[in-house]
C-alpha cells in the first residue's frame, strides 16, 4: 500500500516484453496519483484506448537492454488491444481506490523535495545501443534541446555540462532511467527533468524520452519512440526538441493547454500560436498568427477552440467567429471527449445560451483548476449570464500568466469589477482596479481601467476623486486617441444614475467642448457621433441629438445600430413615426450573434414611446436572445420611465 502511494510504477518494458508506447503513457496515465492528472472520465479512457495500435506505423517501445531491436511497425492482434485494455481497466480501477481513501479524490503524495518550480535539467541520452560512437549523440540530443528551450525567459535550464558528469558517475545498466531522473532532480533542484535512452535498431537508430514532474513524481510526457536512419539523425532531434518545447511550456503555462488533447502540435504552428495568445482582442495582427498556426498544423484543433471562445467579446476575433468551429462540428469524431465539449459550450455561446454553456465549462474547470483560460472563460461567461457572484467566486485567488497575461488581466480584472459594480460594492470594485492598474502599468496606461475607477467613485458620490481621475485619464496615452470623449461622455451617464445631475451635465459640456476641438481620424467618426449623441441627451437637447443620429444613419444606412439611434432619438423627440419605422426594421433583423441587442434597442425604443408592456416584453426576449450588456441598463435613461417597475427589476436583478 505505501508503495501505490508513494512510488511511480515501473516501465512496461522494464518486464521484458515489447510494449506500444501509446499503452505504456496510458497506464501510466491510470496510475497517477493526482486524480486531475489521471484520465477524467470514461470516455477519456476510451478514446485513448481506440488509438493504440490504429496505425501501421504506430510506435512501439523495446525492452530496455542492451542490443535491443526497436520495432516500428508491428501491430497488436484485436486479441491482444482487447486483454490489454481489460488489464488496463483493472489497474486503473485498483489505483483510484487505493489513492481516493474516503472517497475524497484526494492523492495522499507527500513532495519529497523542495524543487524549482521552473527548472529543467535536460539529461543527456543514454546510449543503450551497444555501439560507442553513438555516446555523443545522447548530449547532441540533450543540446539540441536546451537550444530550443532557451526562448522561454522564465525558464531556467541546468548546464548540459554539469549533467554530463552527474550521469557518467551515477548511470549502470542494471538501473533504471527513472531512478537517474529522481537524482538529477536532487542534485540540480530541479522540478523538470527529461531522460530517456537511444538503441539501435537494425540500419536505424530509436530514441525515446520522457518528461518528469520529480516535485509530484509524475510523467508529465512518454514521448513517442522516433527512428531514423544514421544520416537523417538531425531531423528526429529537431522533432523531439519540438515536442520537448511544447510539452514544458505547457506545463509551466496551464492557459495554453485549454481544449488541447493528447496530440503534440507542430512546434512552428504552435509558435504562432504563442504569438497571438497575448495580442488576441488587442491587435488585429492576432488573427493572421492563428491562421498560419492552422497553416502549418491543420489538426492543431486547440487553436480553433481558442479562437471561437476569445471571438466572443472581441471585435478583432470576429474574422475567426464561427468559422473557427465549422470544420471541428464537422469533424468531431476527430476530438477527444473534453474538445467535443468545449465544441458545444462555443457554438452555444454564439447561440447566447450562456448557463449551458457556461455549465460545460464549469464541468472542464473542476478537473483543471490551474487551467487560468478555462477559469477565465467561466469568469467571462458568468458574466453575460448575470451571474455576478459566480464571476468573483472564480476571480478569487486568479493569477494571470505572463505568455497572455495583458489581455487576461483586462477581460477578467474589468469582468470582476462590472460584477462588484453591480452588486453596488463600489468600494471592493476600485480595489480590483487599482490592483490591475499596479500591476499591469505599462500595458494600461489607456483609459480601459481609469474610466472604470471614475465610474465606481461617482457611483460613491466622491466626486472630487472622480473628477481628479478624469484628469488624470486625459493625460496619459490612449492606443485610441477618441477614447478621451468616450470617457467623458461614459462617467457623465454614471453621474447622472446616481443623481448627481449637475455633476453629469458638467462633464457632458466637458466632452462636447473636447469633441469640438479635437480632430479625429474618419475612423473613428461612427464612435464619436454616438458618443456626441449621448453627450446631448445628456444635457437634455434631444432635437439635436435626433439631428445628429440622422447624420450618422445618412453615412451607414445599412447598419442597423444607427437605425437603433434614429429610432430611440426619433422617440425622445416625439417623432412617433419614425421611431416605429425604426423599431420594425430592426425587428426584421436575424439575431444571430447579435445577442438581443436589437431586441434592447426596441425595448428601449418602446420604452420612451410610454409603452411600459412592450418593453418589457422585449427586453425579456433580448435576455432569451444572449444579451450581455448588462452594465448598460443600470445607466441608460431611455428606461427612466420604467426602471421602478418590478417586472424590469426582476430582469435586471443578479441572478445566482
Amino acid at each position: 500500500y505505501a508503495a501505490i502511494l508513494k512510488e511511480e510504477p515501473p516501465q512496461l518494458s522494464s518486464s521484458g516484453a515489447t510494449v506500444p508506447v501509446d499503452l505504456e503513457r496510458i497506464v501510466h496515465r491510470c496510475l497517477e496519483k493526482r486524480p486531475e492528472a489521471r484520465s477524467q472520465s470514461a470516455a477519456d479512457l476510451a478514446h485513448s484506448l481506440k488509438s493504440i495500435g490504429s496505425s501501421p506505423s504506430a510506435p512501439v517501445m523495446a525492452t530496455p537492454g542492451s542490443g535491443v531491436r526497436v520495432s516500428t511497425a508491428r501491430r497488436f492482434s484485436l486479441f491482444q488491444i482487447g486483454a490489454a485494455a481489460v488489464l488496463l481497466v483493472l489497474a486503473a480501477l485498483i489505483a483510484w481506490r487505493a489513492l481516493t481513501p474516503g472517497g475524497n479524490g484526494e492523492a495522499q503524495v507527500e513532495p519529497v523535495l523542495d524543487l524549482q518550480p521552473n527548472r529543467i535539467a535536460v539529461v543527456p541520452l543514454v546510449n543503450r545501443s551497444g555501439d560507442p560512437s553513438l555516446n555523443a549523440l545522447g548530449r547532441l540530443c540533450a543540446e539540441r534541446i536546451v537550444a530550443e528551450l532557451a526562448e522561454i525567459e522564465e525558464l531556467e535550464v541546468v548546464s548540459t555540462e554539469e549533467l554530463v558528469t552527474m550521469v557518467q558517475a551515477h548511470f549502470t545498466s542494471d538501473r533504471e532511467i527513472h531512478s537517474l531522473a529522481d537524482d538529477v532532480a536532487s542534485a540540480t533542484s530541479a522540478r523538470l527533468v527529461l531522460v530517456g535512452a537511444l538503441y539501435e535498431s537494425g540500419d536505424e537508430i530509436a530514441l525515446h524520452a520522457t518528461l518528469n514532474d520529480a516535485q509530484s513524481g509524475r510523467v508529465i510526457r512518454a514521448f513517442k519512440t522516433l527512428t531514423s536512419s544514421r544520416d537523417e539523425v538531425a531531423g528526429m532531434l529537431d522533432t523531439l526538441s519540438g515536442w520537448v518545447f511544447v510539452t514544458t511550456m505547457e506545463t509551466l503555462y496551464s492557459s495554453l493547454g485549454f481544449g488541447a488533447s493528447d496530440r503534440i502540435p507542430d512546434a512552428a504552428a504552435f509558435r504562432e500560436y504563442l504569438a497571438a495568445v497575448p495580442i488576441a482582442g488587442i491587435e488585429s495582427s492576432a488573427i493572421d498568427h492563428f491562421f498560419r498556426s492552422l497553416e502549418l498544423d491543420p489538426e492543431f484543433h486547440r487553436v480553433r477552440l481558442w479562437a471561437a471562445f476569445a471571438s466572443w467579446s472581441s471585435t478583432y476575433m470576429t474574422r475567426l467567429g464561427e468559422s473557427t468551429l465549422r470544420p471541428l462540428e464537422e469533424n468531431r469524431t476527430i476530438l477527444s471527449p473534453s474538445q467535443q465539449r468545449l465544441v458545444d459550450a462555443a457554438r452555444w455561446g454564439f447561440e447566447g445560451r450562456w448557463m449551458s454553456a457556461l455549465g460545460i465549462l464549469q464541468e472542464y474547470l473542476d478537473g483543471r483548476r490551474e487551467d487560468c483560460m478555462a477559469r477565465s472563460c467561466v469568469i467571462k461567461t458568468a458574466a453575460y449570464a448575470n451571474r455576478p457572484r459566480l464571476v468573483l467566486e472564480n476571480f478569487e485567488n486568479y493569477r494571470w500568466e505572463p505568455v497572455q497575461a495583458p489581455v487576461q488581466a483586462k477581460i477578467v480584472s474589468n469582468h470582476a469589477a462590472e460584477a462588484h459594480h453591480r452588486l453596488g460594492q463600489y468600494e471592493e470594485e476600485l480595489a480590483v482596479l487599482r490592483r490591475l492598474w499596479e500591476e499591469q502599468p505599462a500595458f494600461f496606461g489607456t483609459t480601459w481601467v481609469r474610466v472604470n475607477e471614475a465610474r465606481a467613485l461617482a457611483a460613491l458620490g466622491r466626486i472630487d476623486e472622480c473628477r481628479s481621475v478624469v484628469a488624470e485619464a486625459m493625460t496619459e496615452p490612449s492606443y485610441e486617441p477618441h477614447r478621451y470623449g468616450t470617457l467623458l461622455v461614459d462617467v457623465a451617464g454614471e453621474l447622472r444614475a446616481h443623481g448627481h445631475l449637475d455633476a453629469s451635465r458638467s462633464m457632458a459640456t466637458r466632452a462636447q467642448d473636447w469633441f469640438d476641438r479635437t480632430e479625429l481620424t474618419a475612423g473613428a467618426q461612427t464612435t464619436v457621433l454616438e458618443a456626441r449623441i449621448t453627450a446631448l441627451t445628456l444635457l437634455g437637447r434631444d432635437r439635436e441629438a435626433y439631428g445628429l443620429a440622422q447624420e450618422l444613419l445618412a453615412a451607414e444606412p445599412d447598419r442597423w445600430q444607427s437605425q437603433a439611434r434614429v429610432g430611440l432619438e426619433a422617440a425622445r423627440s416625439g417623432d412617433r413615426a419614425v421611431a416605429l419605422e425604426m423599431s420594425h426594421r430592426l425587428a426584421e433583423l436575424d439575431e444571430a450573434l447579435t445577442f438581443g441587442i436589437p431586441s434592447y434597442e426596441r425595448a428601449a425604443i418602446a420604452a420612451q414611446l410610454g409603452d411600459r408592456t412592450e418593453a418589457i416584453r422585449l427586453l425579456q426576449h433580448a435576455v432569451s436572445r444572449g444579451f450581455r450588456r448588462w452594465g448598460d441598463l443600470h445607466i441608460d435613461s431611455a428606461f427612466d420611465s420604467i426602471r421602478d417597475d418590478s417586472e424590469f427589476q426582476e430582469i435586471v436583478r443578479p441572478k445566482g
